[in-house]
């Protein structure tokens, strides 16, 4: 081999390993804050199995007027898993309520219930929990 196809094999070489480098990823897009206010609340702070639950919201924007027709989704943390919750599109008054399923345990346990809200491009979030007994 001969010195020129020797240093063309390298600069190839060298090319080839610059274009297979990862390129570095753009920085990510900030979430814009909430824009909606959420309130959820259970209907119960305890409950004892065999007994009802049901989640209550209200969804109020900045200025504190209710907001009608929100997109109220949940996830109910109880032992037995995640559940997706859906609620009805809050009414004239930002509000909506949904029954809880209470599962049997046989120790007390917290339920968590988070639930993310949009309506159009505002979005708010909120989350609480209750006790469950025996």
């Amino acid at each position: 081999m001969d010195v020129n196809h020797v240093a063309r094999w390298l600069l190839c070489f060298s090319l080839l390993a610059a274009a297979c480098l990862p390129t570095p990823l753009p920085p990510p897009t900030p979430t814009a804050p909430p824009t909606l206010n959420v309130s959820l609340w259970a209907d119960y702070p305890v409950v004892v199995v065999g007994h009802e639950q049901g989640a209550s919201v209200v969804v109020t924007d900045s200025s504190g007027a209710p907001v009608v027709g929100a997109t109220v989704i949940g996830t109910y943390e109880t032992p037995e898993g995640s559940e997706r919750i859906m609620f009805v599109a809050t009414g004239a008054n930002g509000g909506t309520h949904v029954a809880l399923r209470v599962p049997y345990v046989t120790k007390s346990e917290t339920m968590w219930l988070a639930v993310a809200v949009v309506r159009g491009s505002d979005w708010g979030q909120a989350a609480t929990s209750f006790e469950l007994q025996p």
